[in-house]
């Protein structure tokens, strides 16, 4: 793989090619965002809080925002993996919130 890496890499800068377009900084941020509250709420608020915020939050990053899209794979989304994860694999994921107490 490194030599792989290493012949890519050689290629690519003896190889004329167009200049790489100046990558936005929006996206990175949203996605990033959206993966530190996921972390931070699962545990807090449930996988299926967790799972709609992260749709909602990375959705941002997109040129073109629809909320009632992102409504409908955020609770397909969260459906799913609760079916999956903690149905199917039976992983230990709060799936509701959890109280202090």
């Amino acid at each position: 793989m490194a030599v792989l890496g290493v012949v890519l890499l050689i290629r690519s800068l003896v190889m004329p090619g167009g200049k790489v377009p100046v990558m936005s900084l929006r996206p990175l941020f949203y996605i990033t965002l959206s993966l530190l509250l996921f972390g931070y709420l699962l545990k807090l608020a449930g996988m299926l809080f967790a799972l709609a915020l992260l749709v909602v939050v990375s959705a941002f990053a997109g040129d073109e925002f629809k909320l009632k899209e992102v409504l409908i794979l955020s609770v397909t989304l969260a459906i799913l993996s609760v079916l999956v994860f903690v149905k199917g694999l039976g992983l230990p994921f709060p799936v509701w919130p959890t109280f202090p107490g």
